[in-house]
């Protein structure tokens, strides 16, 4: 894990919350607005990595969206440096949030060659031929790509290729913040290994900020400095990566633990077992939205909403009515 300076926060968001008009069936029904993220509190250090985990459907991908200004939030504010992000984002704001999707086919347009679709963004911020070149063959080269695939389209490459020539097109604007969208999904073990280890050496060397969405705790774990977890979107768990994934407590986050594979039968735990799916996030369940997978659930959880109380210290908080000892 890169080591992490104390610094005030690069990026912060504040109640963050949005919502979509739905309409239920049957043929006089109205259509009703429903949170699909609600009262999202996080925030990023310069040099420092936060992981966001959780199943799909969570509300990663739609939070990372909004810290990036790609989509207005519904309730609370996004600040970059202090200031709020208002959209249309000015160009300079745009280069300092960059936004690495997760759909790499989706992120190039299939009608151009990834070298014009490289120095494009570069071009726009008025910067000279020669001083592009220098950034994307810097970038290409931290990412492990080869130069001649610039020529080609985005369709004649690997997904991990692809994978990697959206983190270089990142990379390339020198941005303050990274919203990282599954990058390293699509990579084979070794790339992986590659592309994470440059990341923690790009936050600790540059003081990059960055927000790390992942469905892999390994990964999150290794990188990430504090973890965020959600459920139906609402963060559930937070705190220091060591602090949640070595005393976890909420159920929600030790059934994601529990799942990873543990390779020496000595450090298996009994693991704690989720039945069902995820309920639909457009009818939530009342008071606390994961007790009907949760087995440890009482009457209070059906009718009350957890709010988030601190664990053994007051930067790891957790939103349970019945969490283990602080102690644990």
């Amino acid at each position: 894990m890169p080591a992490l300076t104390s610094a005030a926060p690069r990026l912060m968001a504040r109640g963050l919350g949005l919502d979509v008009r739905h309409r239920d069936p049957g043929l006089f029904t109205r259509p009703r607005r429903a949170a699909i993220v609600s009262n999202i509190d996080l925030e990023v250090a310069p040099g420092e990595i936060l992981g966001l985990v959780g199943e799909s459907g969570s509300g990663k991908t739609t939070i990372g969206r909004m810290l990036a200004g790609e989509i207005a939030p519904d309730r609370g504010r996004v600040l970059l440096d202090g200031a709020a992000l208002t959209l249309p984002l000015p160009p300079a704001r745009r280069r300092a949030v960059q936004l690495v999707f997760q759909d790499t086919l989706g992120a190039f347009d299939p009608r151009m060659t990834l070298g014009r679709q490289l120095d494009e963004p570069l071009a726009v911020a008025g910067l000279p031929p020669a001083d592009r070149r220098r950034r994307i063959s810097a970038a290409l080269d931290a990412m492990g790509l080869d130069p001649a695939l610039l020529d080609r389209w985005p369709h004649q490459v690997s997904g991990g290729q692809r994978q990697r020539a959206v983190l270089a097109r990142a990379l390339s604007l020198d941005p303050s913040v990274l919203v990282l969208d599954e990058p390293v999904s699509a990579l084979d073990v070794s790339v992986q290994a590659q592309v994470v280890n440059h990341l923690a050496a790009l936050a600790r060397d540059r003081g990059l900020a960055m927000v790390f969405i992942s469905h892999d705790l390994g990964v999150v774990g290794h990188l990430a400095h504090r973890v965020a977890v959600l459920y139906l979107g609402r963060v559930v768990e937070t705190g220091p990566v060591e602090a949640v994934f070595g005393a976890p407590a909420h159920p929600y986050t030790r059934a994601l633990l529990d799942a990873v594979p543990v390779a020496h039968p000595g450090l298996r735990r009994p693991r704690l077992r989720l039945e069902g799916e995820p309920p639909a996030i457009l009818n939530p369940p009342t008071g606390c939205a994961f007790h009907p997978r949760c087995p440890l659930a009482e009457d209070i959880c059906r009718r009350q909403r957890p709010e988030p109380s601190a664990r053994a210290t007051a930067r790891h908080l957790a939103a349970c009515h019945f969490p283990p000892p602080a102690e644990a």
